[in-house]
């Protein structure tokens, strides 16, 4: 592992000062390299470039820089023009963890002008000329070079501390990823796949009969303290007695918390317990919690991790098919409100995934199909070779045929994973693919408050009525939109509801998640893998389409 944190950057971002408060933070050895250049030397940088040359002071950096990084739990701060030299590059790179800090040109020419008008002044390649032209030429020089780092911070509107404190948080992401990484490098127990995104890198397992070697999967330094296991209720004499049987032989200190069934406990007041829970059993920072369940376990769980004590690690075992194909995977986590579903929540990566698709032939042929919702979405949308798969081997999925589940799960959980990778916040567009069918989904599950229609339910009537919403606008054709139906039915998932009030589905939609300026966005298909996103859907469209899906 890169047992050192190396911060590089132009002038004027701040190297010295957030280095050394990271390294009282850390309580670990400052070292700037322009400092131990001028202790070598026995003179000023300024002295040296005017006395003995440019080419003479990058020959002493070189040399510092190769010394310095010999050592570790090291805070090292470079010189600006430092990380251009490809041989210093290489060996950064080599022995830790480069963090670029940012900021735009007029930023830096306001926090070292009055330097500059100083003759003594240790940036002699800013010294002369326009400051206005010097920074921005220089800066755009170097800018390829400073791309190459491991982690970037933009450092404008941040004072040293707060900087300090994001170094800090980056190292804290890069050390768990690199944990991993490291132990999975050298172990059987290799994963399915890696979902790798901007906060932190994690393993993935899908397979059959894992659950009983859960240690060894997850087998790693971290679960060396306390785990905190919160399970439905309803595995609690089944699957949850072989994970704590796993977990009980590699001598892990386990607590265990079961939260009643179903959607309407993914709560503010039961977080609330969960958080008494965990204090009363005195968790701490470097507490794992584990969620042992369906989606509505998962978000729980992980809205608690996130929250309690400003963020603790968190592990996803899903168990249900829904909680495998979708919830476990990306990071969102929430509570539900009375207004709405997941109003109240934060993004949060698990540390790792772990699917058992054991847990998978316990399930109800209802919660099967909710499941299998989700994973056909991920067809619909982005997939047209796996929606062929569900449209000629329903009999086989259903029948959780091995030879084909465990590809189909494993594939649909990915497609999600190389989604959230790119946009892993929701702030490019591109996640958003991912909530077709949620929108009138969701206002169905609010509308019925939330013990009508399981969660992939609501998603299927909902993936209708977006199929239908862009029927009318023009988008689709009539045969996809019975391809779509045809699927659904063949999975036993409604396309209709009833015993709802169309008029308490509108009312939730409007105050949906995906609301912006209070213009609703749709996922809209256009044809098998691929959509558009549309904010000009006309209200009266939706109320018809809404009120069309009652029987």
């Amino acid at each position: 592992m890169r047992n050192n944190i190396i911060l590089t950057g132009f002038s004027g971002t701040g190297k010295s000062d957030v280095g050394y408060i990271v390294s009282q933070i850390m309580n670990w050895t400052f070292l700037d390299t322009d400092q131990e250049i001028e202790k070598r030397a026995s003179m000023a940088i300024p002295d040296i470039f005017e006395k003995r040359g440019e080419a003479e002071f990058r020959r002493l950096e070189k040399s510092v820089i190769a010394e310095t990084l010999k050592f570790s739990e090291s805070v090292i701060s470079t010189g600006g023009g430092a990380i251009i030299d490809e041989e210093n590059l290489y060996n950064m790179r080599e022995t830790g963890f480069i963090i670029c800090l940012e900021a735009k040109a007029e930023t830096i020419n306001t926090r070292i002008s009055h330097q500059l008008n100083d003759k003594s002044s240790s940036r002699p390649l800013l010294a002369q000329g326009d400051t206005n032209q010097n920074i921005p030429q220089l800066k755009s020089q170097r800018q390829y070079k400073y791309s190459m780092a491991d982690w970037t911070i933009h450092t404008d509107n941040l004072t040293p501390l707060e900087v300090a404190r994001e170094v800090v948080r980056a190292w804290e992401i890069n050390r768990d990823s690199s944990e991993y990484e490291e132990r999975y490098n050298h172990s059987s127990k290799k994963p399915s796949f890696k979902v790798s995104t901007e906060s932190l890198s994690y393993p993935v397992f899908v397979g059959s009969g894992i659950l009983s070697q859960a240690s060894e999967f997850l087998d790693t330094p971290q679960l060396s303290g306390q785990v905190f296991v919160i399970s439905d209720e309803v595995l609690k004499d089944t699957h949850l007695v072989t994970l704590l049987n796993s977990l009980s032989i590699s001598n892990i200190d386990v607590k265990t918390f079961l939260v009643p069934s179903g959607e309407q406990n993914k709560t503010i007041n039961k977080a609330q317990e969960i958080y008494n829970w965990l204090t009363e059993n005195k968790a701490e920072r470097s507490s794992i919690l584990l969620a042992f369940g369906g989606g509505v376990i998962g978000d729980l769980t992980g809205f608690v991790a996130s929250t309690f004590l400003r963020g603790v690690k968190v592990i996803q075992v899903p168990t249900s098919l829904a909680a495998m194909v979708d919830a476990s995977i990306g990071g969102k986590t929430a509570v539900n409100l009375p207004q709405g579903k997941n109003l109240v929540g934060a993004f949060h990566q698990p540390i790792a995934v772990l699917a058992d698709l054991e847990t998978l032939k316990t399930l109800s042929d209802r919660e099967l199909a909710s499941g299998w919702a989700e994973a056909i979405k991920h067809g619909l949308i982005l997939d047209r070779d796996l929606f062929h798969l569900f449209e000629t081997k329903a009999q086989d999925i259903t029948s959780l045929d091995p030879d084909i589940s465990e590809d189909i799960i494993s594939r649909s959980m990915e497609i999600k994973a190389r989604v959230i990778e790119q946009d892993e916040r929701e702030i490019t567009g591109k996640r958003m693919i991912l909530n077709y069918g949620h929108t009138i989904g969701h206002g169905l599950e609010a509308a019925s408050q939330y013990g009508t229609l399981l969660h992939g339910e609501a998603v299927s009537i909902g993936m209708m009525g977006a199929a239908m919403i862009s029927y009318h606008m023009g988008l689709l054709s009539q045969s996809i939109l019975d391809r779509q139906r045809s699927v659904l039915q063949n999975f036993n998932l409604p396309v209709t509801y009833n015993n709802i009030d169309p008029e308490d589905i509108l009312k939730a939609i409007r105050l949906d998640k995906k609301v912006t300026s209070k213009k609703i966005s749709w996922v809209l298909l256009e044809d098998i893998s691929k959509t558009s996103i549309h904010t000009n859907v006309p209200e009266e469209l939706v109320k018809e389409t809404v009120y069309s899906l009652r029987t």
